[in-house]
Order: structure tokens, then sequence, then C-alpha cells
């Protein structure tokens, strides 16, 4: 994937940011990134920048798993695995995504 200059300058942002990269098969057209067990899946947005493949949630068993409620609380959740979004998961994922939102905006 060739990127505009635009988009490098956004992935040294999630850098300084603590948030890499990361490889997941589900997603190969995507520029997967990760920081704190917190995954997202960027692709190019004609603008020349990055868009948010669906929503950012928590690798569990090297897969995204989502956030869901479920019987009146949050899992994050992939196939028949699922952990629950204690206070301290809720905190991470709210601070990634700031941070996600920053560098892309």
């Amino acid at each position: 994937m060739d990127l505009s200059p635009h988009q490098l300058s956004i992935l040294e942002c999630l850098v300084a940011a603590k948030i890499g990269p990361i490889t997941l098969p589900a997603y190969p057209s995507a520029i997967c990134v990760y920081r704190d067990g917190f995954v997202a899946a960027l692709v190019p947005h004609p603008s020349g920048g990055f868009s948010l493949l669906g929503e950012p949630g928590y690798l569990l068993d090297g897969k995204l798993a989502v956030a869901i409620e479920r019987e009146g609380q949050r899992h994050f959740v992939f196939k028949q695995k699922s952990i629950p979004v204690t206070p301290d998961l809720a905190a991470k994922l709210a601070s990634f995504r700031s941070d996600l939102s920053s560098a892309l905006s």
C-alpha cells in the first residue's frame, strides 16, 4: 500500500501516542494499530488521510472483539469468547479512542 505524506504524518502521530502497528489477518487491506490491548483498523480515505473501519475493540485471542451490551453489562465479544468491560478497560478504551481521533483529525 502506497501512503501519502499526510498518511505517514498520521502514522507518526500514532506512534508518538504509543499506538503501534499490528497485523491482523482478518483485515488484510487495513492498517491495524494497537495499544494497551486495544486495536483499530484504519483504511485509506480519499482525502489522503485514514478512516476507522468499524469501531476500535479489544484484542482477544488475536481477534478484534467488539463491545456489546449483554445482561446489563458491557462485554468485549468475539464469537463465543468474551470478557467484561471493567472500569479500567473502559478508561483505557476511551483514551485509545481519544488519541486515535486526535491523530486522524
